[in-house]
């Protein structure tokens, strides 16, 4: 589930445009430090990872104490759960993403950046840039 929720973060969120300032500052993001190192992060990912144990177990055990299940209801019971996994997986990402967004917010107002890109899949920036990954860390602590 951390994998999961980690993932779409990332895919959605690959490249950021957060508009903070007048002039045209660019600044960076290692996403996969921050989703690694920042507490509220971690903090999120395993309340997601929580939940997401629970209706695995719900769904194995509901399935265990019925094994005489018609096709019909366990294809219903798969997809009620996979349902729930979606429902899981889109709140925590959202959440994810809200916190990341807020925190540098504030930090391009404070570094007068205009521009953040997310640098951990790919490196987009040869030279140049705004680190900002360990205020990032450090708002989310």
């Amino acid at each position: 589930m951390k994998k999961t929720i980690a993932a779409v973060v990332l895919a959605v969120s690959t490249l950021f445009a957060t508009g903070c300032g007048s002039e045209e500052n660019i600044g960076y993001v290692n996403q996969q430090k921050i989703m690694s190192e920042a507490p509220q992060m971690i903090a999120i990912v395993e309340e997601g990872s929580k939940k997401a144990d629970e209706i695995e177990a719900e769904t194995k055990a509901a399935l265990e104490a019925n094994p005489n299940m018609s096709d019909e209801d366990r294809q219903k019971a798969m997809s009620e759960y996979e349902r729930k996994m979606s429902g899981i997986s889109t709140a925590y990402a959202t959440q994810i993403q809200q916190k990341l967004d807020s925190a540098l917010v504030d930090i391009c107002k404070e570094k007068n950046v205009s521009i953040v890109l997310d640098n951990s899949v790919e490196k987009v920036l040869v030279s140049g840039g705004i680190d900002l990954t360990n205020d990032v860390i450090n708002k989310l602590k």
